[in-house]
This record gives C-alpha cells, structure tokens and sequence, in this order.
C-alpha cells in the first residue's frame, strides 16, 4: 500500500500477494529499513521467475538482524551450557517475533541474553502458553534436534487448569486416566482456531491426534480440575482441544472455552516437562518449568491442592504414579 509515493510497510516480506492474474506482486514488509526499500523494489520489478523472486526476497528477509531486546523482565533460565539454553516461557508472548524488524518476543529477549545476533529455535509454544522451551545457540545440532521432535522421540508434560462445563460426565476423579484420540483439522470459518469435529472437514484434511491425560486434582465441587497431559502427537491447539473434547476447557481459554471468565486473563496452561536427548553430548536431558504465579494463586482460590513440586519436577514422573 503506498501513502502518496511512500511504501508503507504492514506485514512480513513472506508476505507476497498475487495481483489478479497478472504475474506481478505486492510487498507488504513491516517496518522496513529505508535503505532497503529499494532492493525491495528492484526484486518485485525483477522480469524474474516467481520462485526466483521469493527466494531472493527470503533471502533478503534473512539479511535483516533481528532484534535484540535488552533490559525488561529478566529472562527466566532453566538450564544453559555451551551450545543449548532453556527456559521458562512467561505466558502472553509469542515464541517468535510476527517480523524480524519487532521485538517482545521469547527469541528476541534470548538475543539480548545471549548477546549475539541468531539462536534457533527447534519448538514453540502458543502466545498464551507458559513452560518450557529450548533455544540452540549455534547451528551445531539443530538438524539432529529437530529430528528428535519429528520422530516423536521428545517427551512432553503439560499441566492444566480447567473448569467443567454444565451436562459434562463429572467421572474424571482424582487419578482417572484416559487417552483421547480425537482428529484435528482446521475450522471451517476461523482461521486460527482447530476443531475435532469430523463433520466440519474432509476425513484427510483431519489428522490424527492422541494424548494422555491423568486427572491429578479435583475441587471439592468437582467444577474444576488439574490435569497432566502427555501428548503423543504434536498438532496446533492438541490439549486444549482434548481437554474441552472431555468436557474440560482450560481455565482461561478464550478461543475454545464456551463461557470465558473475564477475571481468568491467563490461559492456565503449562509446559511443565521436556526431556530429549542432548544434540551434542548425546546425554538424557530433563528440563522442568516452574509453575507461574498465576497457575498456583489460581489452584488456591479455586480449592485444587496442587501436587507438591518435588514431585512434579522429577522426570521419572509417569502417568503410573499415584
């Protein structure tokens, strides 16, 4: 979009929409360095293929430093060596910044951590998400991570606080276990959100989901629970969706609970466990996430005993355990 002959830059420059049928293009970056504009320009006049051009836009993206972002809550590390660095994820941000040219993000505020220009990132977790996630300082080992997350070789625990909706089944007690294996496809009107009804979607466009889930507390009234959620497969949305599947919306969720609570602001889901093989050293790593404040003062007005954290840290921990 231009304001008189400026280009006002809006959104990321993987952002390129066809003009009609025309082979030609529109870039819409964000915020982007003047001096660069006119490569920007040069690229999308280019006589070039389109391939081509998205490459090179790509790779003129990549040559753009991302932010690093210095001072500010202090970045919460579970565990770091030379070449790995986790840490606690508060909820509200997102892992990775909409633009390279913003900050407020998890990455941009390990930039300023690390005090270098790159790190990678080999998971995420939603905005509204808090817990655990890895950061690789170095490109050494992020191919052989990735894999690990791939191949489903990655173990993951999440916690959840969750409130009972009227006419659900009140049979989820205190140490109930369940799998639940409900597909997940897209909405069929809301672009962020996912559904698990098959009458919505193709039977391929839905994919198949699975996690455990182990009912660790219930209220006295029994119209709130915490559950440990082990997910088999990794798909968007995955626990939220099978928590309200259940019956069970997370306390706090405001795109899938169906009577959100206006004084329940945070989504009270937590990455509470990840453990993987170490990239380099090839060592078992188990990395825990302490719960937030909102989490604990959350379970305490709402009378769930919280399992004490010597045992919700160790990594041993299964869904076996009483």
């Amino acid at each position: 979009r231009r304001m008189g002959e400026r280009l006002v830059p809006e959104l990321s420059p993987r952002c390129i929409l066809r003009s009609g049928r025309q082979r030609r293009f529109t870039l819409l970056a964000a915020n982007v360095d003047p001096t660069k504009i006119g490569t920007y320009r040069e690229i999308m006049e280019a006589d070039i293929p389109e391939a081509l051009r998205r490459q090179k836009l790509r790779e003129l993206s990549r040559s753009i430093p991302l932010v690093r972002d210095r001072g500010g809550e202090p970045l919460d590390v579970i565990y770091e060596d030379d070449t790995l660095l986790a840490v606690n994820k508060p909820c509200g941000i997102r892992t990775h910044p909409i633009h390279r040219f913003q900050g407020g993000s998890l990455l941009n505020r390990v930039l300023g951590y690390l005090e270098q220009d790159t790190a990678h990132t080999v998971h995420r977790l939603d905005q509204e998400t808090s817990g655990v996630v890895v950061f690789m300082k170095q490109s050494d080992g992020v191919s052989e991570l990735h894999r690990q997350f791939r191949d489903r070789e990655v173990h993951k625990r999440y916690l959840a606080l969750s409130d009972r909706i009227p006419d659900a089944p009140n049979s989820l007690w205190k140490g109930y276990r369940c799998t639940v294996d409900a597909a997940i496809g897209r909405h069929p009107s809301e672009q962020v959100k996912r559904t698990t009804n098959p009458s919505t979607q193709p039977s391929s466009a839905m994919k198949h989901a699975r996690t455990l889930i182990h009912t660790l507390a219930t209220s006295h009234n029994t119209q709130h629970a915490l559950f440990l959620a082990t997910p088999i497969t990794g798909r968007t949305h995955q626990i939220r969706l099978h928590l309200l599947h259940l019956g069970y919306p997370i306390r706090g969720d405001s795109l899938y609970s169906l009577n959100p609570r206006p004084h329940a602001s945070f989504l009270h889901l937590h990455a509470l466990h990840l453990i993987l093989q170490h990239p380099i050293s090839r060592q078992p790593l188990a990395l825990c996430a302490p719960l937030p404040e909102h989490f604990v003062d959350t379970a305490n007005v709402l009378g769930i005993e919280l399992p004490p954290w010597s045992r919700l840290r160790r990594a041993e921990w299964d869904l076996d355990d009483g």
